[in-house]
């Protein structure tokens, strides 16, 4: 964390009449898990030769935020991570009440992130990355419990694969191109994934990888798409 500031603060310093001033940033450390030894605030010592300085830094305790807050807040940078507070519901699902209380509040957290690009607050790559990287943190912490994963991934399919692929569709309507589903919901995803690897959202090795997994396309080709795009490109016409 200090190394970040510092990194921060060099790049921003400034040096005038032979003093360099560096400002350090404010910062926070996020804890997904947290107990109840973690304070509220940390400290940051620096002894120089001329003396020490000593700065807080805010932690951010994940288990202090519900669904709702983050909601309201519109914590979306928070979002992929909720379902680290339904730890303990996973451990339990067979049980009726673990069991519903984590599906409704993964299928509100969906159809809120689904909401959010209906109303065009966030834009189409915004949408699909936030959507994956909630995927495969629930994959990630559901992965020892069969059946809660299972369902998690049913609520998944059924709250954003359709959604996108609806969208896709849709979209590719009012551009006046009459295709097939598939094809629509293929040329729009490839041009998702063109459009992340573009803008360095997506590591290129992944969303080439994906593309080959998904759609058939090899990743010399996906390479080749990738050289030649411009982010204004149009895959939803031929």
């Amino acid at each position: 964390m200090f190394e970040y500031d510092l990194a921060v603060g060099i790049k921003e310093s400034h040096y005038e009449d032979y003093h360099l001033t560096v400002d350090i940033p404010v910062s926070g450390i996020l804890f997904l898990r947290s107990t109840k030894n973690i304070p509220d605030e940390m400290r940051v010592t620096i002894n120089a030769v001329g003396g020490s300085i000593e700065y807080p830094v805010a932690t951010l305790k994940l288990s202090d935020y519900t669904l709702d807050d983050l909601i309201s807040k519109n914590l979306l940078f928070l979002f992929p991570f909720y379902i680290f507070n339904l730890e303990k519901e996973l451990k339990t699902f067979e049980k009726t009440e673990s069991r519903t209380k984590v599906i409704s509040s993964f299928s509100e957290l969906l159809e809120y992130v689904n909401e959010l690009y209906n109303t065009e607050k966030i834009a189409f790559d915004k949408y699909l990355l936030l959507t994956d990287m909630i995927q495969k943190v629930a994959d990630s912490l559901s992965v020892k419990y069969d059946n809660a994963r299972k369902e998690l991934d049913e609520v998944m399919g059924g709250k954003i694969l359709e959604f996108r692929g609806e969208s896709i569709f849709n979209k590719g309507k009012e551009e006046g191109r009459e295709e097939g589903m598939a094809e629509g919901i293929e040329r729009g995803e490839i041009k998702g994934l063109l459009d992340l690897a573009y803008d360095n959202t997506l590591p290129v090795d992944v969303a080439a990888k994906r593309a080959e997994t998904k759609y058939k396309v090899s990743k010399e080709d996906f390479m080749k798409m990738l050289k030649a795009y411009k982010p204004d490109d149009n895959l939803m016409q031929g």
